[in-house]
């Protein structure tokens, strides 16, 4: 049963069902979690669209407002990764690590991301990133162009979502 909490989801049920690890009592084959790849995609698009739209909305108006302001990396790599994440749930019915989204991004976006998904993916692999492309950085953290391009490729897979949730399409 879902119920009111958000960590009881689809995604985490798939999760347990696929890599769940035994700690105490039955193996995870024997709990008889059912998967329902309809709801698990719905409850992606659906995320998408509740938090990952506004949170890129936020993240527009803060780098617009703060166009000096630097960004913490793993902020950076939330954003630029996390919405990919449920884009290939949406798209695909499985759940994958922020990597293998990153990976996936860089298959399925339009070129213009592929900078920004390098990056985070680089970030993500815990490579120092001293110095961003084409940006001369004299202070730590991420730029709010970055931030900013983080934001596009939330604003791509909460688009594409939309678009393929229309009934009809």
């Amino acid at each position: 049963h879902d119920g009111e909490c958000f960590e009881l989801s689809p995604v985490t049920w798939y999760t347990l069902a696929t890599c769940g690890v035994t700690v105490r009592g039955p193996s995870v084959d024997r709990l008889g979690i059912h998967l329902d790849v309809d709801a698990r995609v719905r409850f992606a698009v659906d995320n998408l669209v509740s938090y990952w739209k506004a949170l890129a909305a936020d993240v527009s108006r803060v780098c617009g407002q703060h166009p000096q302001r630097r960004f913490d990396a793993g902020s950076f790599e939330w954003c630029a990764l996390g919405a990919l994440r449920l884009h290939r749930t949406a798209f695909h019915g499985d759940v994958v690590s922020k990597r293998v989204a990153g990976e996936y991004g860089l298959e399925v976006t339009p070129g213009e991301f592929h900078d920004t998904l390098r990056l985070a993916l680089d970030v993500r692999a815990g490579r120092r990133v001293d110095s961003e492309p084409g940006i001369s950085a004299s202070e730590p953290g991420i730029s709010a162009v970055w931030m900013e391009r983080s934001a596009a490729v939330i604003r791509w897979c909460v688009e594409a979502a939309e678009v393929a949730a229309r009934p009809g399409v």
